[in-house]
């Protein structure tokens, strides 16, 4: 079976004035952010906010695209089946919104249930990238180069994270897998 995009997609939406309305003339926009599930290890942000002056069709304008696999960045990305959700977090003392993902999924698993070694790929990581940017932030791993080492993470993350903010500041502080 031949896989292509699989996923619904996260937004980041930002209506300044609450007026229910996209005026990016007032510093509103619309931002898309999607996986490929079984059909790969990327992820892909858009800009599908527009503009009235914008002739149709000139819209979604591609931000950036994560590659799965990538040496000393995204290495422990596997096929991408947790979404990437938008939320804001405490980043050196400051509110900043970011994108935090499991590592996905990795086919491994399809053959042998039980497999736990590390491997590229292997989907046993949490990452943190910037919302606009995508470069990577943080991430947990039992990788010694991660942020955050967990020696008992071994097998794959293609579940959605479930992020909450305990303390009502509007910034996550727990991820729970």
């Amino acid at each position: 079976r031949i896989y292509g995009m699989d996923t619904t997609p996260t937004f980041w939406t930002v209506d300044v004035n609450q007026n229910v309305q996209i005026e990016p003339e007032n510093g509103d926009f619309v931002k898309m952010y999607m996986g490929m599930r079984r059909g790969g290890s990327n992820i892909y942000a858009l800009d599908i906010t527009g503009t009235s002056k914008e002739a149709p069709g000139a819209y979604p304008k591609l931000m950036w695209v994560i590659n799965g696999n990538t040496p000393g960045e995204f290495e422990r990305l596997g096929q991408t089946w947790s979404s990437p959700l938008p939320t804001n977090v405490n980043l050196k003392g400051a509110k900043k919104t970011v994108l935090l993902f499991g590592g996905g999924y990795h086919d491994s698993q399809d053959k042998n249930f039980s497999t736990t070694e590390s491997q590229p790929g292997g989907g046993n990581a949490i990452f943190m990238v910037d919302a606009e940017t995508g470069q990577r932030l943080w991430w947990a791993s039992n990788d010694s180069k991660a942020d955050l080492v967990l020696p008992d993470m071994k097998y794959p993350i293609p579940s959605d994270l479930l992020l909450k903010d305990t303390d009502g500041d509007d910034r996550t502080d727990r991820i729970y897998v």
